[in-house]
């Protein structure tokens, strides 16, 4: 046992600055959001270095039957050197992340419609409501595709917006508004995705998600409001 010794400090060594921490820490925090952090960990950095060194002289060790240590000592310079990128940030790791990638999520808040909400129509015509919709329908997709997007990518797919749902159209749309909302998702399609970040996992799956499921029932009281408009507006 005594041949682990080393192997084991040496990995003991490049876990322990995840709890050890000697060095500077930045945070950038604008209307109550983190939107940048940045920790340069000397202490760690330096405790890995010397694992990677207790590590490597456990490897070029010509000891009899020690196949055990060195592979010990192989994943211990492994995760020195991860270790030694992450507390100089270069690479980021965030364990955490793995075992709870939905931390930085916000509950969400949006518990439906009152009874009488609604969209305003200023512009009371076929004309008025078609463009409305068609705007709306357009605003929709877009951020309901970027969530879903931004969810497969940093949140295992666990979206709170129905793509679906979303994306369908009623049947009072006619080939030139399909032809209008086509055109406006080609512009949100072209957009850059964000990073995973908890200032985006905030906002994309949590209050843009609440704004995005409130608008789809305000569309679908929308869409409501123009039958009942078209219904009342044919001669008897």
């Amino acid at each position: 046992m005594r041949n682990y010794l080393k192997p084991a400090i040496a990995l003991i060594l490049g876990i322990l600055p995840a709890w050890v921490f000697i060095g500077t820490s930045n945070r950038l925090v604008v209307n109550g959001d983190v939107v940048s952090e940045s920790h340069f960990n000397l202490g760690g950095i330096v405790l890995a270095l010397i694992g990677i060194g207790l590590a490597i002289g456990v490897i070029k060790a010509r000891t009899h039957g020690a196949l055990g240590p060195k592979l010990l000592a192989g994943i211990a310079a492994v995760v020195c050197a991860l270790q030694i990128l992450h507390s100089s940030e270069v690479l980021r790791i965030q364990p955490l992340d793995w075992l709870w990638p939905d931390r930085h999520i916000p509950n969400s808040t949006y518990t439906g419609l009152a009874a009488d909400e609604r969209f305003p129509v200023s512009n009371r015509s076929n004309e008025g409501f078609e463009d409305l919709m068609v705007f709306l329908k357009d605003y929709i997709i877009g951020r309901a595709r970027l969530h879903h997007a931004y969810a497969e990518q940093c949140h295992g797919g666990r979206d709170r917006i129905e793509l679906a749902r979303a994306e369908a159209l009623p049947d009072l749309f006619s080939e030139e508004m399909r032809a209008k909302l086509n055109s406006g998702l080609r512009r949100f399609d072209a957009d850059p995705l964000p990073p995973c970040s908890r200032k985006n996992s905030i906002h994309l799956m949590g209050k843009m998600a609440d704004a995005t499921n409130r608008d789809l029932d305000i569309y679908d009281r929308l869409v409501d409001d123009y039958r009942a408009f078209l219904a009342n507006s044919r001669p008897d």
